[in-house]
């Protein structure tokens, strides 16, 4: 694929992007690239990671655990991997898609990421249709295209791909996640983890003081409870 998305206007002046997102070019090139860490002085970092919880303080879904991994270097990497072994990428490209558009700096643009999602993931007929789509939300992008194209793209808010969203999830957890898990592949991405990152929490260590804060937040006084040393 080409290093940069030109747009151009059919015969009704519709923007068409003629190559994939960035995003989705950099997702696309996770499984054929060896993972760098994001700190090269040292083989091995500290990461303390934030416990998942859902609203009313349960313990971590599947899907909760899907997304942390989506949003981690090394989870993406062999996600996207055994995404791509099982022939349920489409799915994956689909979610970052969203995510681009959800941060789409303009109307205009967010307007032509919708009407790109939607012929290429959702229309019948379409390049990369999703497996799990229901003629429900087909039925339902068909009218919030429709509107979209009437009101000149007022309505492609944040929230416009939610429900198309809530089903791309559950597919991923369903037919990629839970199968990834029982697999060799997911030994492999645990002990890369480990490899990569030692993990704390928050709950190992024991908060003395505020030392400080500013713009980048809060400097503490803290001790590790398993080694007692203070930092």
């Amino acid at each position: 694929m080409g290093a940069g998305a030109s747009v151009t206007a059919d015969s009704n002046g519709a923007i068409r992007l003629q190559t994939p997102s960035r995003i989705v070019s950099a997702f696309l090139n996770l499984a054929n690239k060896p993972h760098h860490a994001p700190l090269v002085a040292a083989k091995t970092q500290w990461k303390i990671a934030q416990p998942f919880v859902g609203a009313n303080g349960e313990v971590s879904t599947n899907e909760q655990e899907l997304l942390q991994m989506l949003h981690d270097p090394v989870g993406q990497k062999h996600i996207g991997t055994y995404a791509k072994k099982i022939m349920t990428s489409e799915t994956f490209f689909c979610w970052v898609e969203i995510k681009e558009f959800r941060e789409a700096p303009s109307i205009g643009y967010r307007k032509s990421m919708a009407k790109l999602i939607y012929r290429k993931y959702i229309k019948n007929g379409s390049t990369m249709a999703l497996g799990s789509i229901t003629s429900d939300l087909i039925a339902l992008y068909d009218k919030k295209i429709a509107e979209l194209e009437a009101n000149q793209g007022s309505s492609a808010t944040v929230d416009f791909f939610d429900p198309l969203m809530a089903n791309i999830v559950a597919d991923m957890c369903q037919n990629t996640f839970m199968r990834f898990k029982v697999s060799p592949e997911y030994d492999a991405y645990k002990k890369d983890l480990k490899d990569t990152y030692n993990k704390v929490t928050i709950e190992d260590f024991e908060y003395l003081e505020l030392l400080g804060s500013g713009g980048f937040g809060r400097v503490v006084h803290a001790r590790k409870k398993s080694t007692g040393k203070h930092y």
